[in-house]
């Protein structure tokens, strides 16, 4: 269940989860940027085979920024539609919760993972031994509250930080984001976090950072679940990627 989404935001998401033809590269070939659509656990392979790196959080931030002053074909790709990144979110049945970067288990995603409700399972002991930014469930009640934020809330929300990597960048992308919804929607408010309540066995999902076109909120949901359809990765040429998901 979405919460916190209204049932007109939640209509206008299924149709954006439609959009193909996505234009990610000011020079087609070769394509630096590649989308794969569909189940994570099918496409995610075949980005692996190609040599791509999954695009992160902090990546597609970076690249959002980037394209600010190119293409309009471009920029709508980039800002107009949502993507699943290669960061997880690792429940936990306790309450906690933890951002990994550039999930290596989200890498190994196949046909055959085990998975709970689309959910990658996390056997005993994973959860503890991921590497990541943990917050408790404390923090999660205060952080991720399944609603729009304010600019200030959000440079000093420390799941968004965690994901950008970088303070700078975050405010930079914060200061982007919500100019545009302004603008384009005058809407004030962006950026929610949202996330699952607590599991009843431990699972990876995946962060999806969302189009700014849902009602101007550019949120960050953990509810990307690899085992069913809708997902959006972009691959990246390892080359690119290396300078891209530092």
């Amino acid at each position: 269940m979405l919460l916190g989404v209204s049932l007109k935001a939640k209509l206008v998401y299924r149709e954006i989860r439609k959009m193909t033809n996505l234009v990610l590269n000011y020079v087609p070939v070769p394509e630096t940027y590649k989308a794969f659509e569909g189940r994570n656990i099918d496409t995610m392979p075949e980005l692996i085979k190609e040599g791509r790196t999954p695009l992160s959080a902090q990546g597609l931030m970076e690249k959002r920024l980037q394209v600010l002053s190119g293409s309009d074909a471009v920029k709508d790709s980039w800002w107009n539609i949502y993507f699943d990144t290669g960061d997880g979110i690792a429940y936990h049945p306790d309450g906690r919760i933890k951002v990994v970067t550039d999930a290596e288990l989200l890498r190994g995603i196949n046909p055959k993972s085990r998975l709970n409700n689309g959910g990658l399972v996390l056997e005993d002991g994973v959860f503890d031994s991921l590497e990541g930014t943990e917050f408790s469930k404390n923090d999660v009640q205060r952080y991720a509250i399944n609603m729009t934020l304010t600019e200030a809330e959000v440079t000093q929300n420390p799941i968004w930080l965690a994901l950008a990597r970088d303070e700078g960048l975050l405010q930079e992308y914060v200061g982007a984001t919500f100019k545009q919804a302004q603008e384009r929607f005058n809407s004030y408010t962006n950026m929610g976090i949202y996330v699952y309540d607590a599991p009843e066995q431990a699972i990876m999902l995946t962060w999806v950072v969302n189009s700014i076109f849902i009602n101007g909120n550019s949120s960050a949901d953990g509810y990307g679940r690899p085992g069913e359809g809708g997902g959006r990765l972009v691959g990246v040429l390892e080359q690119e990627a290396n300078i891209t998901n530092k």
